[in-house]
């Protein structure tokens, strides 16, 4: 590369490489226990302590939705595109009923 060219990682396909196995592409929360096993791009050295409390209440409020709700969708009627990071193409329907 030249001074002052541009490099653009995508993130999303580091994280789909083959080089990491055959299950890649499932949904495998377990993955994210570890903090340190993904890149973060939205890490940084001067991350605020907002950003930590943040996560923490958002994560609590997640519980307890999850607790009372169960959430489904149909990942095979997805459709993706690359605006820097992968997004919907028009948004993703999901499926909320109440547990019993």
């Amino acid at each position: 590369m030249s001074a002052g060219s541009h490099c653009v990682l995508l993130v999303s396909g580091l994280h789909r490489h083959p080089i990491w196995g055959d299950d890649v592409n499932e949904f495998k929360p377990e993955r994210w226990l570890d903090p340190e096993a993904m890149v973060d791009p939205n890490s940084a050295l001067n991350t605020a302590f907002g950003k930590s409390y943040a996560m923490m209440l958002m994560k609590t409020i997640l519980a307890h939705v999850l607790r009372h709700y169960r959430v489904s969708s149909d990942v095979t009627k997805l459709k993706l595109r690359i605006a820097g990071l992968l997004k919907p193409q028009s948004g993703h329907l999901i499926s909320v009923e109440r547990r019993n």
